[in-house]
């Protein structure tokens, strides 16, 4: 894994081509804040592969859709961090990764859920499909008022299926 900014990516394509050891490296991914235009352009002309760029952007769809996540978490607090010490900024940092994270652990449980449920009813629902699926969105969330872990420990409740129609987005 390589982490750079945008001024580092010629040093990131030299390294993806001239690391010097027997690694195959066979895709790479970098959302807009890991390429210029010029670097942009040379990736393009080694992506020679239809199967590989779709796969790649799949996987940055997948960056991009925890960033938008992450986003709509921080803004609820209006983008701002009021916190001075560099502790307690850390520490608002860390309960943003474990907000997304329980998010997407939720979700994971409902579409498993809701998986079964239509397998259950006779539905054919192939296993290839799912991989087009995320859970990271998070329309059904209201990001008001606190998180309450204690309360959401205490609790093993958990709401029903939506099962009111038979709508279904991709």
């Amino acid at each position: 894994m390589i982490s750079a900014a945008t001024h580092e990516a010629p040093y990131v394509l030299d390294g993806l081509l001239h690391h010097g050891s027997n690694l195959s490296i066979m895709e790479h991914y970098t959302d807009t804040g890991g390429a210029t235009d010029h670097v942009f352009a040379l990736c393009a002309m080694l992506l020679e592969n239809p199967a590989l760029r779709r796969r790649c952007h799949a996987g940055l769809n997948k960056g991009e859709q925890r960033h938008a996540l992450a986003q709509a978490i921080y803004t609820f607090r209006q983008e701002r961090v009021i916190d001075r010490s560099h502790e307690a900024q850390q520490y608002r940092a860390s309960g943003l990764n474990l907000v997304t994270a329980a998010i997407v652990y939720w979700n994971s449980i409902y579409m498993a859920d809701a998986v079964a449920h239509l397998r259950a009813q006779g539905e054919i629902v192939p296993d290839e499909l799912l991989t087009h699926t995320s859970p990271v969105g998070w329309e059904h969330i209201a990001f008001s008022g606190d998180f309450l872990w204690d309360r959401a420990a205490k609790t093993t409740d958990r709401k029903p299926l939506n099962l009111a129609g038979k709508q279904r987005a991709a």
